[in-house]
């Protein structure tokens, strides 16, 4: 009442003790001093648009948000990503992140740490990453030779204690010269 005159009160509110205090706001609705109106109440998944009065979604897997932009709490699995500016899929380690789609592939087969489909932070116990074949290879043991085409190992020619290939030895057992014409290591004999 001002000057013996009664004066409505803001909208949405029920009892307000002038133009621009509100004690009571309707239901569903919150006085805001800083608005000096009542405000929509947004569900937990919602922010409050103070232009329009209303209430718009958080960004899909964001519970709880501040904006549209902002995200106080991620769904179960997800993390806020600033950069990205959304929440995003929790990968496993052995699986990396692929931003266009929201998706966590598996790493490529014996790597257990990635961070693409054609890199590999850590392979599996026996196994290394080889940038040229971009895969994780077996480790072979020293007499034995990687073969890349079946991602096997397989054994030196006998006698021979390393080699690159089924047909080269670089070091033969003691006693024993590699031969390139036989293709294998040869005893080598005493000359009386």
């Amino acid at each position: 009442m001002n000057s013996g005159t009664c004066t409505a009160c803001m909208t949405n509110c029920l009892v307000c003790s002038s133009g621009t205090t509100c004690t009571t706001c309707a239901s569903g609705y919150t006085f805001n001093s800083t608005d000096v109106r009542c405000n929509l109440d947004c569900l937990s998944n919602q922010y409050f648009v103070t232009a329009s009065n209303t209430c718009s979604n958080c960004m899909t897997n964001c519970l709880t948000c501040t904006s549209g932009i902002t995200c106080s709490s991620c769904a179960s699995g997800y993390t806020f990503n600033s950069t990205d500016v959304r929440c995003n899929l929790d990968c496993l380690s052995n699986q990396y992140f692929v931003t266009a789609s929201n998706t966590c592939p598996n790493c490529m087969t014996n790597c257990l740490v990635c961070s693409s489909g054609t890199t590999c932070a850590t392979c599996a116990s026996g196994y290394t990453f080889s940038a040229t074949d971009v895969r994780c290879n077996l480790d072979c043991l020293s007499n034995q030779y990687f073969v890349t085409a079946s991602n096997t190992c397989s054994n030196c020619i006998t006698n021979c204690l390393t080699c690159t290939s089924g047909t080269t030895c670089s070091s033969c057992a003691t006693g024993y010269t590699f031969s390139s014409t036989d293709v294998r290591c040869n005893l080598d004999c005493l000359s009386n």
